[in-house]
């Protein structure tokens, strides 16, 4: 006979375990299963389009004094982007009435150069609504000063991932432990049962 040197209870455990390997697997699907569906509904993801703004101004004098001009003309403007006007205008534009999402604004410190950014739910309302924003800005800057205006530096592009980037380690972790619980389950039922079972022998033989 030949000799394996496992235990028959050993060797019944791993009979139980590799029986009951389904629950195993089907505890690991059903774990990562809901862990993304949970991330879906309370971590929606967000998608945010960019576009960046230059100031450009005519008849300034040296390089430097035009930088600081640009850059106090560039701060004014971003201020007017993003008054709630200015939104009622690109709402209008892109043709919806409201925008469950952000717009926003800013300035590159001691430059002349706005960031122009929208985030929205989906990547394709997000690249719209930026597109219509900076239609406006457009318009709007070339009639708040007769001798500065904006030129697009960056073209909007839409955003292929969401700024809050789904990752894999939640889901596979909650596959991990949904899977040793399952298996920690089979062994307790199954040194549960032995140890009944032990017990009736025993009162058995008494």
């Amino acid at each position: 006979m030949l000799k394996t040197g496992i235990s028959p209870k050993a060797h019944s455990l791993l009979n139980s375990i590799v029986k009951k390997l389904w629950i195993v697997l089907v505890s690991a699907f059903a774990g990562g299963l809901c862990t993304i569906l949970a991330l879906r509904v309370f971590m929606p993801p967000v998608f945010t389009a960019k576009a960046s703004l230059a100031v450009h101004t005519q008849g300034v004098g040296s390089d430097y004094k035009t930088l600081t001009q640009t850059s106090e003309i560039a701060n004014i403007f971003s201020e007017i982007f993003t008054d709630s006007s200015i939104k009622s205008m690109v709402f209008e534009k892109a043709g919806i009435e409201d925008f469950d999402g952000r717009m926003s604004s800013e300035v590159i410190e001691n430059t002349n150069i706005i960031e122009l950014r929208v985030s929205a739910r989906d990547a394709r309302s997000a690249y719209e609504l930026l597109n219509s924003w900076l239609s406006v800005c457009s318009e709007v800057s070339g009639r708040v000063f007769d001798n500065a205006n904006t030129v697009i530096i960056k073209e909007p592009a839409s955003p292929l991932e969401p700024d809050n980037g789904f990752s894999a380690v939640y889901p596979v972790g909650a596959a991990v432990l949904s899977a040793l619980l399952a298996l920690g389950v089979v062994i307790f039922a199954f040194l549960s049962k032995n140890t009944l079972t032990a017990q009736e022998d025993f009162y058995d033989a008494v």
